[in-house]
């Protein structure tokens, strides 16, 4: 099989340097008249099918209008986030004054006496011999 020879130069378009490397390669237009029938007619069937102009704006439209709407909604749950997020921070906040307030408050009470006669009694330790009548007890 025949590498094809390329004559047409880079800027030409692929389809006409395709087809310059079929005629070259298989000597004249009598022998692709049969071919080129067959491209033609995939072509033909081909294009209806192809999108327009109109289709291409149309969706380029609907893209356009889905992306504004993809953003809005970015938005609004960067807004829901946001506000999540302060509200939770604010609890935990409040919860540790609270607990801390309620941990002072326990612990001032437990530490200072309320009255005179709850203190407890002390009795001044004496640095006596021990006595016989200690030891019996």
């Amino acid at each position: 099989m025949a590498t094809p020879n390329y004559h047409a130069g880079p800027g030409t378009p692929r389809i006409a340097r395709r087809a310059s490397a079929t005629n070259s390669s298989k000597g004249g237009d009598a022998a692709n008249e049969g071919n080129m029938d067959t491209r033609l007619t995939k072509l033909e069937a081909v294009l209806p099918m192809l999108a327009t102009k109109a289709d291409l704006e149309s969706l380029r439209a609907s893209l356009a209008h889905s992306l504004g709407d993809i953003k809005t909604e970015f938005e609004r749950g960067q807004k829901e986030n946001r506000a999540w997020m302060l509200t939770t921070v604010l609890a935990l906040f409040l919860g540790v004054v609270t607990l801390g307030t309620f941990l002072s408050r326990n612990l001032d009470q437990r530490l200072a006496p309320s009255s005179a006669s709850e203190r407890p009694v002390t009795m001044p330790l004496t640095h006596a011999p021990p006595t016989e009548r200690s030891l019996a007890h």
